[in-house]
């Protein structure tokens, strides 16, 4: 089980990591930082911009919401990170290390499910399955980590 359990880890660390890479990639972009020839970018700041629309939400009130984004985005990639590193060396499986990093992570994709229902548009509704099953496999995760280490 405890193999399953740092592999969960990993996966959501690996994910992450590219998640919040790609994020910052694309608000680099935008921003002017990256060239116009950079291809690898996630495009969720034009999500976000389109999502807010309704509200008006001024450019650089955008990038900060985005930044803040990203920046959750890390900190769960470095708790699951760590989380995996602890799991490696442990005796046993490092659970209240996974459970913050899997606090952050679920906290994350809770605020944007409630987020997309705030919003009450169209373009919101259609991408609150997606984070709502984000969540749901991020709880799985969760409960996951709460399994004893039974020998086969």
């Amino acid at each position: 089980m405890r193999r399953i359990q740092a592999g969960v880890v990993l996966f959501w660390a690996l994910y992450f990591s590219v998640v919040s890479a790609s994020n910052l990639a694309d608000i680099l972009q935008r921003l002017g930082i990256l060239g116009a020839g950079w291809t690898w970018a996630s495009g969720n700041f034009a999500l976000l911009l389109i999502l807010f629309d309704p509200l008006k939400l001024p450019f650089g009130a955008a990038a900060a919401l985005f930044f803040l984004v990203i920046s959750v985005e890390i900190a769960a990639a470095a708790l699951f990170w760590r989380a995996w590193a602890l799991s490696i060396k442990a005796p046993a499986f490092p659970v209240r290390a996974a459970d913050g990093a899997f606090a952050a992570a679920m906290g994350l994709f809770a605020a944007f499910t409630v987020g997309m229902e705030l919003l009450a548009t169209e373009a919101a509704y259609s991408h609150e399955p997606l984070y709502f099953t984000e969540l749901i496999a991020l709880t799985a995760g969760l409960l996951l980590m709460r399994l004893p280490d039974r020998p086969v």
